[in-house]
């Protein structure tokens, strides 16, 4: 049975609707190659959630594809009604927990999750396996499992935690989203609105996880925000923020150029492919050339802009301070290697304490 990991309830946004049909343009990263495609091909594996059958959990194999089918998806369109919808502000509890719901079941769903535990203990295993060798041990034991050498290879007992580790996610990964919407149910949110022709993508890990506090990516710490685009034009920001009134959707209008760095974030976080048009593909390749440009001409010019057309105010005024500091300096002698690294390192530190800030 197909089934997918990004549901259509999500895709079909990004699509051109012909007949019954809901068609997108697809960019595969590897080969480069574009092509048009209907959603119900993309996004899937055969049996993604489909439970084994000597399972106790669920009396029917595909108890978790039902849930999906029956329960959360619904929910997702019951969010992205409300997140879409520019005259709503102040919602309710239950369509807070509605919104955390709809969008948190894109992050356990996601093959990239189940792969990279995979990735992770196969190389934990090796390690474990060598080391037990090295030593002259006749066997290890991982995740309570005990395999003796004269029994089971490395290969044996990779596949074999491989097999536990994917049983236990497909039957706990449901469990998992509760964690995260619990994790963050005083989080805030902020509609992002494009107000000219730009366009947001999609891809097959379209919800974007990011942490100016730690390189730790557990996904249940408040530092955490994540970004999911909803469709051509609307995406929802979900965050930490102490200044900010709960149950109630805060609403920004952006340019092109603001939503070009969110398709840059799908870009790096998809596994294989981004999907919605090839125009918004065409406009992301090029604000991509600036993103990626790491030369300090252009960081500078950015300073300048801030610097320049923002006007300080108490919550941005020593940030305000520091680049008028530097920027002054680089227009009278330049910036060496060393007062380069010093300047973007300070402001990543003022960045991470303003954020620090608004969790407590």
């Amino acid at each position: 049975m197909n089934q997918h990991y990004v549901p259509r309830v999500h895709l079909k946004f990004f699509a051109e609707k012909v007949k019954n049909e809901y068609l997108v343009d697809v960019y595969e990263k590897e080969t480069k190659r574009r092509f048009k495609t209907n959603i119900k091909n993309i996004c899937s594996e055969n049996h993604f959630y489909t439970l084994d059958e000597n399972q106790t959990v669920a009396n029917d194999v595909l108890a978790i594809e039902n849930i999906y089918a029956n329960h959360l998806e619904p929910i997702y369109r019951t969010a992205y009604d409300l997140l879409t919808d520019v005259r709503i502000n102040k919602i309710t509890h239950k369509q807070h927990n509605e919104i955390l719901i709809g969008i948190f079941q894109m992050y356990m769903r996601n093959p990239r999750l189940l792969k990279n535990m995979i990735v992770y203990h196969s190389q934990e295993i090796e390690k474990a396996f060598e080391n037990a060798k090295s030593i002259g041990s006749k066997g290890l034991t991982y995740l309570n499992e005990d395999f003796s050498f004269r029994e089971y290879s490395l290969n044996d007992i990779t596949n074999f935690i491989k097999e536990k580790i994917t049983k236990d996610y497909k039957e706990k990964h449901i469990l998992g989203t509760k964690e995260i919407c619990m994790a963050h149910i005083e989080a805030k949110y902020e509609v992002l609105e494009i107000i000219d022709d730009g366009e947001f993508i999609t891809g097959d890990n379209p919800l974007i996880y990011e942490d100016q506090v730690t390189k730790n990516e557990h996904p249940l710490l408040k530092s955490k925000e994540f970004t999911l685009p909803l469709n051509k034009k609307f995406a929802v920001r979900i965050f930490h923020d102490n200044t900010k009134r709960l149950n109630y959707i805060y609403r920004q209008r952006i340019p092109h150029g603001n939503a070009g760095t969110i398709n840059d974030s799908i870009l790096k976080l998809s596994n294989r492919f981004i999907i919605g048009t090839n125009y918004a593909f065409d406009e992301l390749f090029k604000i991509k050339k600036y993103l990626d440009d790491t030369s300090i001409e252009l960081k500078m010019d950015a300073v300048k802009q801030i610097v320049t057309k923002i006007k300080p105010d108490k919550e941005n005024i020593e940030l305000h301070k520091l680049m008028k500091v530097y920027l002054d300096k680089y227009q009278k002698d330049g910036l060496s290697k060393i007062e380069e690294y010093e300047f973007f390192m300070k402001i990543k530190k003022m960045s991470a304490e303003w954020k620090k800030n608004r969790l407590k």
